[in-house]
């Protein structure tokens, strides 16, 4: 490459990484727009929350071929399609950014792997007006409480996790996490947590997290991933008749979920006080029927092809955030 090339080049390498990520995230969209075909207009309507956009505009007349043209929709924007402006990088070298808000009561912290961006478009929607900030940091396919032995680069963002929640010093934390580590087979199949060397990771990072944290760090319980393959075949599907049972089965990967739902819901029982669940099951497993369901009715997907919450998701979870939030004391 000659020198001038070269030059041209550098600024990309300055880039910070949640600029890359949403860079790499901007390219995959118009690849997958320009060999998807057409993508349909957002639609948007009021909800009955007063000043209030919701995300997926989705509308109770909409049919199945309506479903899969926003699922199309929701899995080429991704995260690129819930990016909340004004967020303002302060801190050299690091890749967490603050929301200044006019909410009077709390300072908030919010943070994990790519879930987190994912979700806070949607969380400053329900709970801005209780924060006078809310600071970030999504770091993409690293988890908070635990790394994969292999990932160097995961351990040491463990590291930075810890020196984000020193800096910022929140009132409120939430952790905003898909599993990885956290779901990992038990070595030797011993199920005994206190031998666990995932577990006891665990534990070390919520015993450097918390007293940083001034009220209560709330943690996202893990549930299953989908299957990315057959995502955008859902609707196709259940307009062409397609047995829900096998329809449901193949959409759900249960993989190791139920390990790191282990986990996660030990270490914050014996945090105690200080920390608290937040749990999607109840919203994504039907009892009665003893299955995951990751549609609606009509085939609207709860998640996209890259197992991120799709903007229909977003508003199946947005009441546990709207209650949460307002009841933040």
């Amino acid at each position: 490459m000659l020198l001038s090339e070269s030059k041209n080049f550098r600024w990309f390498f300055k880039l910070l990484n949640i600029s890359i990520t949403i860079l790499v995230i901007t390219l995959f969209s118009i690849n997958f727009i320009l060999t998807r075909g057409d993508v349909p207009q957002e639609t948007v309507y009021t909800s009955n929350t007063p000043n209030l956009t919701r995300l997926d505009g989705v509308l109770p007349n909409m049919t199945y071929d309506d479903a899969d043209r926003l699922n199309a929709y929701w899995t080429q924007t991704d995260l690129n399609g819930l990016i909340e402006p004004g967020c303002m990088n302060r801190t050299n070298g690091k890749v967490w950014c603050d929301f200044e808000e006019k909410g009077n009561d709390f300072k908030i912290a919010i943070f994990g792997n790519s879930l987190t961006f994912n979700h806070h478009k949607m969380f400053l929607q329900e709970c801005r007006h209780r924060a006078y900030n809310v600071t970030m940091y999504s770091e993409c396919g690293c988890e908070p409480l635990a790394a994969l032995p292999d990932e160097d680069h995961c351990k040491r963002h463990l590291l930075d996790f810890v020196d984000f929640l020193e800096s910022v010093k929140p009132d409120y934390a939430f952790i905003f996490t898909r599993f990885f580590a956290t779901g990992s087979p038990f070595e030797n199949n011993n199920t005994d947590l206190e031998t666990d060397s995932t577990y006891k990771e665990m534990i070390n990072q919520i015993h450097q997290f918390t007293p940083h944290i001034k009220k209560k760090l709330y943690i996202l319980d893990a549930f299953p991933r989908t299957n990315s393959q057959y995502t955008l075949e859902v609707a196709k599907d259940l307009k062409n008749g397609r047995k829900l049972e096998e329809i449901y089965r193949e959409i759900v990967q249960v993989d190791t979920y139920k390990l790191a739902r282990f986990r996660t819901e030990s270490i914050v029982k014996k945090c105690g006080s200080k920390c608290e669940l937040i749990d999607y099951e109840p919203l994504l497993f039907n009892q009665t029927a003893n299955r995951f369901e990751f549609f609606d009715s009509k085939g609207f997907l709860y998640f996209t092809g890259a197992n991120h919450l799709s903007a229909h998701g977003m508003e199946l979870v947005r009441p546990i955030f709207s209650e949460l939030c307002n009841k933040l004391s």
